[in-house]
């Protein structure tokens, strides 16, 4: 299939990805990101058909906070919806945000980079304002030129329908928003084919509907809440693999490569710069210029920002890099360094502290790791043997300490200690399933030592005996001290 070369801007590019796959648009003008909208606007009064086949339905709302509600209530119809923004118009949209990554609705926010107002306005490009949208469960997809943008937007668009997780898509504003290029543009028939038709079937039959009743957005207690929070770790542990699935299918179609992380320099460089962005066009040219003078540099372009994978992050890194430069294009004051530097610092200490995690090998069972039925079988022999050794523990433990006798117990007392005799060694069982090996080992020689020690007492200071007339005397005893009372109780003065 031949090229099709167009001029445009980074904006029109995203747009022009942008449409193909949204359904419906939610928008609002801000300054650099107004054009995508306006585009989209256009192209639907033009009755410009998407890869559906339809004409996208645009909505203009009052506010970013209206856009992004309306993107949220269009997502849970079963629609597939866009919205395009920048700087303090992304920040009105990041309770929404939360919204849609906790639910996981499949959309990308298309976002031209702005700084935000602090000590004064300045309506060009850094990475605040998407910065500040690290937290909210949406993956982050940067792009440095006008190419990357028509290239690795639809990359934001298919990821996201396949791992349910949204995306914020950007690139900087002005520098690349309004940079005009020539470059190679992708038509419809190029990323329809792309589109997991399985995953939007899905999307779609997660739809609200009055036949199919459901509640969300329910009110959960601490105890729950957290837990069903931690459910979707799952879907961004998956997002990495399925971003760079979807560059190496745009790679085959436009001859150009793309990684989550692309390395660019001398393949035995000692120093590089990280960094993402429209800065790293110009860091090109530079590293052209001093390896043509022989100087080891190199740059890592960073592409998927969120989720941050480590994996991804290693593969390109030359083994012969010695210093290591991270560029940052924001300001987080009172913070020990800028975000993207903090992931790289923490990216490489996490690798240096594989090699010092405490090593607890015994024969061929390393008990570093958690049993589990998915892996690590030899493990399995710690819960086995913690139920034994508790419940063993448990009835030798009994001998040692007063129980009482069948006359004393209350009526189905005898029942509730048969019970405890293996609820308490089933609830160890399940927690050495959640710890490391070691501390299943430590817990159950733990509980042989108590047992040890209450054996030992027992010696030491052992049980009186009693005999069943002893227990008569004693009850006759206290029926004489209260009758005693009540009859001193009658006698007293009026």
């Amino acid at each position: 299939m031949a090229k099709k070369m167009i001029t445009c801007d980074g904006n029109q590019a995203a747009a022009h990805i942008a449409y193909m796959f949204s359904e419906v648009a939610a928008i609002y003008p801000i300054t650099p990101s107004s054009t995508m909208a306006e585009y989209v606007d256009e192209w639907a009064a033009q009755g410009r058909k998407n890869i559906f086949n339809e004409t996208v339905l645009v909505q203009e709302m009052q506010s970013e906070g209206g856009a992004a509600g309306a993107v949220h209530g269009s997502l849970q119809a079963g629609a597939l919806t866009t919205t395009f923004t920048a700087s303090q118009g992304l920040l009105l949209m990041i309770p929404n945000m939360y919204k849609i990554a906790g639910e996981l609705l499949p959309c990308v926010f298309h976002v031209s980079a702005r700084t935000l107002a602090s000590h004064s306005l300045c309506i060009f490009g850094d990475h605040q304002d998407v910065m500040a949208c690290r937290q909210t469960g949406f993956a982050m997809l940067a792009e440095g030129s006008v190419q990357e943008v028509m290239d690795l937007a639809g990359v934001a668009h298919l990821a996201t329908i396949k791992s349910r997780v949204p995306f914020v898509n950007f690139f900087d504003g002005f520098r690349t928003s309004h940079e005009i290029q020539k470059i190679e543009a992708l038509e419809n028939e190029d990323l329809a084919k792309l589109i997991d038709q399985q995953a939007l079937k899905e999307f779609r039959e997660r739809a609200l509907n009055p036949n199919k009743p459901v509640a969300r957005g329910m009110a959960e207690n601490p105890d729950t809440f957290f837990t069903h929070r931690e459910i979707c770790n799952k879907y961004y542990d998956a997002v990495p693999d399925i971003v760079a699935e979807y560059m190496d299918e745009i790679s085959k179609i436009t001859g150009r490569e793309y990684k989550p992380f692309t390395y660019y320099g001398a393949a035995d460089a000692e120093n590089i710069i990280i960094a993402m962005g429209s800065v790293t066009e110009a860091i090109k040219e530079v590293i052209d210029y001093l390896t043509a003078k022989g100087e080891k540099v190199g740059l890592v372009s960073v592409h998927l920002y969120r989720p941050f994978s480590v994996k991804y992050l290693g593969a390109v890194l030359p083994e012969t890099v010695k210093r290591i430069a991270v560029l940052d294009r924001t300001k987080e004051p009172g913070a020990t360094g800028e975000p993207l530097y903090m992931d790289i610092v923490e990216a490489f200490a996490n690798e240096q502290l594989k090699t010092e995690i405490p090593s607890f090998n015994i024969g061929p069972i390393n008990f570093g790791f958690t049993p589990s039925l998915n892996g690590n079988y030899w493990l399995l022999i710690v819960p086995v043997l913690t139920f034994v050794v508790y419940f063993f523990s448990m009835k030798i433990s009994k001998k040692f300490t007063y129980q009482a006798t069948t006359n004393e117990q209350a009526p189905g007392a005898g029942c509730s200690s048969a019970m405890m005799d293996f609820y308490m060694p089933a609830m160890s069982t399940v927690f050495s399933f959640m710890v490391p090996g070691a501390i299943g080992i430590y817990l159950g020689f733990r509980s042989v030592l108590s047992t040890i020690k209450q054996f030992i007492m027992s010696k030491v200071m052992p049980l009186p005996k009693f005999t069943e007339e002893d227990y008569k005397n004693a009850e006759r005893e206290m029926n004489g001290k209260s009758k005693t009372k009540k009859s001193s109780s009658g006698t007293g003065e009026k």
